[in-house]
């Protein structure tokens, strides 16, 4: 594990936080959701507020990051949030009568071996997350370890 270096997961991490917000804003900053006429008016203000909460928190954590003021795996948990919320609201979909998809806009159902996209870019993008906190975590055992 040593020829991964921080500076390679920093970069890592960063690269998959600015993607996730691009994804999500241009997932959701359209007439699937905040402007669909079928949501609630409320519904849609509580969509723009989790998009700046969820950005706002991604910003923030990759600033820390490359701040050194916090630890890589630290970052990367912190990271692994968004799409752990994520993974959770899937899972518990049919609990409160969700759906991936607006049923008046069909053509956003886009799936990748019948996965909704949005569902394999979360799951992959939080494992990544937390494959890079338990190779943090290892590299620092060992480094103990040899001293």
């Amino acid at each position: 594990m040593a020829a991964i270096t921080s500076s390679f997961l920093k970069w890592l991490l960063s690269t998959i936080g600015v993607f996730t917000i691009l994804f999500n804003l241009s997932a959701e900053l359209n007439k699937t959701h905040v402007w669909n006429e079928l949501f609630d008016p409320h519904a849609r203000f509580h969509i723009v507020w989790q998009l700046t909460h969820m950005s706002l928190i991604t910003c923030v954590t990759l600033i820390l990051l490359w701040g050194e003021t916090i630890k890589t795996n630290t970052a990367a948990l912190l990271l692994s949030l968004e799409p752990i919320g994520f993974c959770v609201a899937s899972a518990s979909i049919s609990t409160y009568g969700g759906s991936f998809f607006p049923a008046n806009v069909p053509e956003y159902d886009i799936q990748i071996l019948g996965i909704p996209i949005a569902l394999l870019y979360f799951a992959c993008t939080g494992a990544l997350f937390l494959i890079v906190c338990i190779i943090y975590v290892n590299d620092n055992n060992l480094a103990l370890k040899h001293r």
